[in-house]
């Protein structure tokens, strides 16, 4: 169809969202847009109209601009299109822009997809799979502008050059972190002479202190999360970061099967590494997955644990999800100060931890370090430790 009564679009997106349980709010909103899409076409809706309503800038007040107001304009005129093309209303998100489509050379373009397929197999987690692609992507690219058309082509000498191109293309990186993402794919192609010159780069991490919850911020968000203050959801992501040290996207790709309540434990598969693990449920944890799981959960035909609160009820979509979490906990805690994320608070577990009297390689195998040696770091923060660390001065000195 080139053209559809804009009745009937407004009609049926309206009754899908409310079907698909969005709040009646949001639906006014959608509601408002489609009718000034409807002024706008003159009842007949085209993509022609369609374009000319997304071009516009302003929002509900004329002459300011306001990026939500535009946003979701922009995804009105997706719905309206969607409906033109099959007649049918889809809620889907814009997928994200993935980049540039990649080498052209067959060989480099097929080993790029045998690197996605091998990923897509062993289960790694979404922003693992973009950042490990987006290194391959690059690398091929890069020796196919240099002559080849085949990864056999190039040479340990690629490498450096790789590295100083990826430099000056993201300054603000460390050549250790571009390292860390950029091995696995070559040791994908299998060419350990490759795999052999970055590691003989300089890419060696380096660090300040590690930075870790004070005791005192640590009883203050858990006081957040026992005391209700928080939503049942809310609390039990913020404590498997606290107390297991969990990453965002396995706290995201959690299921339901993955909790063992005859034992109180979480076994999963990291998604980064791909390690199994076990941790235990300490009494808070258990009581906010419970309460969640039992009282909070929106019914949904998904098997991850956690889901959006509001519609529609899919799961958790990436880190920013689980960082908006994590911060409203923090805000509510009283540390607005204090940057919230599942970073810091696997540092604090892990600290934590090492205090306790847990060993180095059991530290590193429940927070999932592809290097066991990476756990090491956090050796800085356990002063009392340290400190039995350091020899007695000999009497001579002393005296």
């Amino acid at each position: 169809m080139e053209k559809v009564c804009m009745k009937e679009i407004r009609e049926a997106a309206v009754g899908e969202l409310r079907r698909r349980g969005y709040r009646e709010s949001t639906i006014t909103n959608y509601d408002r847009l489609f009718a000034r899409l409807d002024a706008l076409c003159g009842g007949t809706y085209s993509k022609a109209a369609g374009e000319e309503f997304a071009r516009q800038r302003e929002g509900r007040k004329p002459g300011a601009y306001c990026p939500q107001t535009v946003n979701l304009r922009s995804r009105v005129v997706r719905i309206a299109d969607g409906f033109l093309d099959t007649g049918a209303v889809n809620l889907d998100m814009k997928p994200r822009p993935t980049g540039s489509a990649g080498p052209r050379a067959a060989m480099l373009a097929a080993a790029l997809d045998g690197w996605e397929a091998d990923m897509e197999e062993r289960g790694l987690a979404h922003e693992t799979k973009d950042y490990y692609r987006r290194m391959a992507r690059m690398y091929l690219e890069f020796i196919e502008l240099a002559g080849a058309s085949s990864p056999d082509d190039a040479g340990p000498s690629s490498i450096g050059g790789f590295l100083a191109h990826m430099r000056r293309a993201w300054p603000g990186t460390s050549s250790y972190h571009i390292a860390s993402n950029f091995r696995p794919f070559l040791r994908f192609l299998g060419r350990d002479d490759l795999v052999a010159a970055l590691n003989m780069a300089e890419t060696s991490r380096r660090h300040g202190e590690v930075a870790v919850l004070t005791d005192a911020e640590v009883a203050s968000v858990a006081e957040a999360c026992r005391g209700g203050a928080v939503t049942a959801r809310d609390s039990a992501v913020t404590l498997l970061a606290l107390t297991c040290g969990m990453r965002a996207c396995d706290i995201i790709g959690l299921e339901l099967g993955d909790v063992s309540w005859e034992t109180m434990t979480i076994s999963t598969v990291q998604r980064k590494t791909g390690n199994p693990v076990t941790v235990p449920m300490v009494p808070a944890l258990a009581a906010s997955m419970a309460d969640y799981i039992l009282g909070e959960r929106p019914r949904a035909d998904s098997r991850r644990v956690f889901l959006r609160s509001v519609a529609p009820h899919e799961p958790l979509a990436d880190h920013a999800s689980v960082y908006g979490i994590t911060r409203r906990v923090f805000a509510q805690a009283g540390l607005d100060g204090v940057g919230a994320g599942t970073r810091l608070l696997r540092h604090t577990a892990a600290t934590r931890l090492l205090r306790s009297g847990a060993a180095l390689p059991v530290i590193s195998a429940v927070l999932g370090h592809a290097d066991p040696d990476a756990t090491a770091v956090y050796m800085e923060n356990d002063d009392e430790g340290m400190r039995e660390c350091v020899l007695p001065l000999p009497k001579a000195v002393r005296a």
